[in-house]
């Protein structure tokens, strides 16, 4: 992956190059309704207030030159400012513009004189120093006597502080509520977004002070949009590390400053050194080199990665960017095959992603991208990498979603759709009280998947068992407090009495499907230890009992075994859950809906004496019950038949033989127990039927 030549790729497609610097104006809910208002300077009768505007459109942003804040400590001279930040414009906003067009020499431009009327009509204070201009706060017409008493602290995150000479106290409002109340707005759906500063003169003209061309061209100097104008010579020239050109006017440190710290811009900006400096001849810049040309790529590239190929992966941002290999560049192309990614991180079911897919009119020309993932996070001020998933064919992540969604039928009676998405609640994710995320495991998983990298089935197991642990403990509780991407809460919502068991079946039928997978892209390790054809050991004939029901219930068990490739060891195992979940449904009828027998299991690992002891005390309980009959009793002879005949060293690991009891404990979520009773029918009834009222 070549994060700057895709950027700069991206970045070549537009109409203006001040379009690199518009920023996004805040996001409404659908059901609100965004305005523009106006910070009315009112020279010739000395006064300042607020009028509303016309409606916020798409493009608003870019026709009123929205570009957000200034970065870090500069002068904060942008004049169209988002609600939330209007306590620049309350403050230094036009002193630090006036202080700016002095230091490009435009002090006696149009805009220049402007601001001094505004300054001599005491509207407001100019300082030479940056920061420590206002405007005068006494000359602010607000309804009702209000009175500006000022700030309540120095940062845009300031609120304002009211007075009212009739009442004592102050009066502490949000930035947009100030607004509502200069302009007597009561319906909160109208969200005021964008404050744009206008000035009434003399003569009563009316002017937006961003419309000045001295305003543009400021920025464009400041921002080297518009690049300074200098004499060639072999000395100045260089080369671009994006177009590897040589060029006079790369200017790296003078660029890169001017990157969002927001986004992929800023993973360029390193201060390593190419080489020494007290070498002779010391001809190399600080940080990657680049052109001119290539910055203003750089920088609306950025733009519309943030805008347009941003997505979401195990709960954390991401970056989606695709790459053509040997295809010219398709911009409308990748932008579908970012969407169709995002999707696939996102849909539930793999199968209705697939038809999606093919739904797109150049489907065949899918051979000839990648997709890239760059996983981040970022405060507003900072930008650290959490995760980079390179080079991943769009074929491997179609043939992915395939293979999940052909195993999804092959076990639709117990699972009803999985996806990519699906992996993120297999794998318990903490959360801090910070909401500080740890979700390394997952994204490790997530690449390991896309990239064809080897993943270690004993690693699974572990996983699934730390998720069957951390989710029925929270599942136990009146409120979900942590791993909350397992969906829990919804499990408590949809699945009342039964959460626990169908959290059960969903994360061991989940984990299933990701072992086929992983096998079928023959990246599993360790999976011998689970599957050796050579030393297993040939099924016994179709189990014949008294009941046709016990039959059919034993075989069809067979055959789900043997479609997941389980060795003797396993089978063993699955066999005692079953047993397990016969216990529970007793344990559910007679006790109230509480299963204690899963408290004998040892989510942290069980060896294969502890896994006996289990065995003895399940067998105990159904003798308690008075459930040994035909079917319990076949179940028994399976599980002696597969375990007596293990004659060489127990295969499974602790956390396995758990995940493998809790299969067949998941396995009979799905299907009926044919010695049932009445009243344990009942139960089963209304399991199953919750199970498929969610689902349907």
């Amino acid at each position: 992956m070549n994060l700057t030549a895709i950027t700069a790729t991206l970045g070549k497609y537009r109409s203006d190059d001040i379009e690199c610097l518009i920023e996004e104006l805040p996001r409404i809910k659908n059901d609100e309704q965004g305005y523009v208002v106006y910070m009315v300077f009112d020279i010739k009768h000395k006064k300042i207030y607020f009028e509303s505007g016309e409606p916020v459109k798409e493009d608003t942003a870019k026709q009123f030159l929205y570009f957000g804040n200034n970065s870090g400590s500069g002068f904060q001279y942008y004049l169209n400012r988002d609600a939330e930040s209007l306590s620049y414009l309350l403050t230094s906003t036009i002193s630090d513009l006036y202080n700016m067009l002095c230091k490009y020499d435009m002090q006696d431009g149009k805009m220049a004189l402007i601001i001094k009327k505004m300054e001599d009509s005491g509207l407001v204070t100019l300082s030479k120093k940056k920061g420590a201009g206002n405007i005068n706060y006494k000359m602010f017409l607000l309804p009702d006597n209000y009175l500006i008493k000022g700030l309540t602290e120095n940062t845009n995150k300031a609120k304002i502080t009211l007075s009212k000479s009739t009442e004592d106290g102050d009066k502490v409002v949000s930035p947009e509520q100030f607004i509502r109340i200069g302009i007597g707005e009561k319906n909160k759906k109208n969200r005021f977004l964008l404050v744009v500063p206008v000035v009434l003169q003399e003569d009563g003209q009316r002017v937006v002070l961003s419309e000045y061309p001295e305003y543009i061209k400021l920025v464009k100097l400041d921002k080297n949009i518009e690049n300074e104008s200098c004499t060639p010579s072999l000395q100045s020239k260089k080369v671009c590390y994006i177009c590897h050109k040589e060029k006079d006017d790369v200017k790296t440190e003078d660029y890169i400053k001017n990157f969002d710290r927001k986004g992929i811009n800023k993973l360029f900006e390193i201060t390593t050194k190419n080489t020494s400096q007290i070498l002779d001849n010391f001809n190399y810049e600080n940080t990657y080199s680049i052109c001119h040309d290539c910055y203003l790529d750089l920088l609306n590239g950025d733009k519309k990665i943030q805008k347009m190929f941003r997505g979401k992966i195990a709960g954390e941002d991401v970056f989606i960017l695709p790459e053509g290999l040997i295809k010219d560049f398709d911009y409308n192309f990748l932008y579908k095959l970012k969407r169709e990614a995002d999707l696939a991180l996102k849909e539930d079911d793999a199968n209705n992603w697939l038809q999606n897919i093919e739904a797109l009119a150049s489907v065949d020309e899918i051979v000839y991208y990648s997709l890239n993932f760059v996983v981040y996070r970022t405060d507003g001020t900072s930008f650290s990498v959490l995760q980079t998933i390179e080079d991943v064919p769009t074929v491997r992540f179609k043939k992915i979603m395939e293979l999940i969604g052909h195993n999804v039928n092959m076990m639709r009676q117990h699972i009803k759709y999985m996806s990519l998405a699906s992996i993120y609640r297999l794998i318990p994710v903490y959360q801090d009280k910070n909401s500080n995320k740890w979700t390394g495991k997952v994204l490790s998983l997530y690449k390991a998947l896309l990239c064809g990298e080897q993943i270690d089935m004993n690693e699974l197991f572990s996983y699934a068992c730390e998720g069957l642990d951390k989710g029925l403990n929270q599942l136990k509780k009146d409120e979900v407090k942590n791993y909350f991407n397992m969906g829990l809460a919804e499990y408590k919502k949809n699945y009342k009495d039964y959460a626990d068991d169908y959290f059960i079946r969903n994360l061991i039928m989940g984990y299933l499907i990701l072992f086929n997978v992983c096998r079928q892209l023959n990246i599993l390790i360790n999976d011998k230890a689970c599957h050796d054809e050579k030393k297993e050991v040939s099924n016994m004939q179709s189990i014949k009992t008294a009941s046709e029901n016990v039959n059919n219930s034993i075989n069809d068990m067979e055959n789900f075994l043997d479609m997941q490739q389980y060795t003797n060891e396993a089978k063993a195992l699955f066999y005692l859950g079953v047993l397990i979940k016969r216990v529970a449904i007793y344990q559910m009828v007679k006790e109230h809906k509480t299963k204690p027998i899963l408290k004998k299991i040892q989510f942290q690992g069980m060896t294969n004496i502890e896994i006996y002891r289990l065995y003895n005390e399940v067998v105990e309980k159904l003798r308690q019950y008075k459930r040994l009959n035909i079917f319990t009793e076949t179940v028994m002879n399976r599980f002696h038949y597969y375990y007596g005949c293990i004659k060489d060293t127990w295969k499974l690991d602790g956390h396995a033989n758990v995940f493998y009891i809790m299969s067949g404990y998941a396995y009979m979520v799905s299907s009926s127990m044919p010695d049932a009773t009445e009243e344990e029918q009942e139960i089963e009834r209304e399991e199953i039927i919750i199970g498929k009222e969610d689902n349907d």
